[in-house]
């Protein structure tokens, strides 16, 4: 919305002020580091940006068309440049990262993980017509989060009483439009248009989760909401719009917090004994099993409990990326977008580790991994790795096979 707003003023009355604010807008949304989201974000920005001058265009009827398009584009891509340019500390190696990525060789099935289903429109009525996992009865399939779409009840008016004006006003349409195909692109494979945009549309077939484009359909949803209040409260006295407010906040205030488990702040104070420095010797923390402890705390059905026991458990077990709050790097941590190499490697690793091959440990340490955690009731049957203690069900061993960290190798 901000970057929009932005884009308005800088339509209504150009100056260098919001080429600035805009280029900063763009900076600070590609670093913040969810690159869908700033695919979706930009790509909608464009899309408007063509709409509202095509729609300047036909008002003005310009005599040059072409330097008319030129000169109302130029502040807009200087500032989208300018933007990248301010990023471009992470852009860069992030860049050269994904060509090392799994996901260059991700197919359309691959990438529909998560998408909406029909059923999910119910949610737009009845927010928990399928479950929640804060209260343990989610049945659908996927996760509850990314095909959530109730925006509340008293929007949805709103949005039905724009509908007869949708040929009259070109950004009601707009908005429509962007709606109506952002809900088909999250449908995924199913619906064919998702496939389509995977193969055909620039940059779209580095992402998975079709149902993420509901983003786009909740922007959309939030202008039409706004523009057809705007009519009521033009007309509506001060009670009336405070009633009105309530009755658009008061939904989201109730169904909105369950989306964000929270426990005590004084539950994280907590320290895990495996932490400490006289377990942990220099190096890194090795737990080649953690998706089976991952699995056992956290799933998309029921967020499980927050009492201070279950979450001092949930610690315990150090799996990625909890050891980074107690400066313990870990030998493979929690990544979306993981490098190729050292997940083959990280492989290779465990299997050798659970044959009790000689050649487990030695893989370790060229990781410079110098302890392994493992789950208590999961032996370790290796020679190089030597116990060292055993604290909240979690066995620590030290691995004795020590690598140099460099070598010198003729050129």
């Amino acid at each position: 919305p901000l970057l929009l707003l932005l884009v308005d003023n800088q339509l209504a009355t150009p100056h260098l002020r919001y080429v600035v604010a805009i280029a900063v807008s763009v900076g600070l949304l590609v670093l913040a580091a969810h690159p869908q989201m700033a695919y979706f974000i930009l790509g909608i920005s464009v899309v408007y940006v063509i709409m509202r001058l095509w729609d300047s265009a036909n008002q003005e009827e310009p005599t040059h068309i072409v330097r008319w398009w030129v000169r109302r584009l130029m502040p807009f891509c200087v500032a989208l440049i300018w933007g990248v340019g301010i990023s471009a500390v992470q852009v860069l190696p992030v860049l050269q990262l994904s060509r090392e990525s799994p996901r260059e060789e991700m197919g359309v099935k691959e990438a529909n993980r998560f998408y909406l289903e029909p059923k999910h429109l119910f949610t737009l009525i009845s927010p928990h017509h399928w479950g929640h996992p804060a209260t343990s009865d989610f049945r659908g399939r996927g996760n509850a989060w990314e095909p959530a779409i109730f925006i509340g009840w008293l929007p949805l008016v709103f949005i039905g009483s724009l509908l007869p004006s949708v040929r009259r006003r070109r950004v009601v349409a707009f908005w429509f439009l962007v709606a109506v195909l952002s809900i088909w692109l999250a449908f995924g494979m199913h619906a064919g248009l998702f496939t389509l945009a995977f193969y055909y549309l620039p940059g779209l077939a580095r992402f998975h989760d079709p149902a993420r484009f509901l983003y786009l359909t909740t922007l959309a949803f939030a202008f039409l909401a706004g523009i057809g209040a705007k009519r009521f409260v033009l007309r509506a006295d001060t009670k009336r719009c405070t009633l009105l407010a309530l009755g658009v906040a008061v939904p989201l205030i109730i169904y909105s917090p369950e989306w964000n488990p929270t426990v005590a702040a004084k539950q994280l104070d907590y320290v895990p004994p495996l932490s400490r420095p006289k377990v942990f010797t220099e190096g890194r923390v090795y737990i080649p099993h953690y998706l089976t402890l991952w699995r056992r705390f956290v799933n998309y059905n029921d967020y499980g409990r927050n009492d201070a026991r279950t979450v001092h458990a949930l610690i315990n077990t150090l799996i990625p990326n909890i050891g980074m709050r107690y400066d313990k790097e870990m030998v493979y941590g929690y990544e979306p977008v993981p490098i190729a190499a050292p997940l083959v490697l990280e492989g290779l690793m465990t299997l050798e580790l659970d044959r009790g091959e000689p050649n487990g440990s030695r893989l370790m340490s060229i990781l410079n991994g110098t302890t392994l955690v493992q789950a208590q009731e999961e032996d370790v049957y290796h020679a190089r790795l030597k116990p060292l203690a055993t604290y909240g069900g979690m066995n620590a061993y030290a691995n004795r096979d020590s690598l140099p960290l460099a070598w010198l190798v003729r050129s």
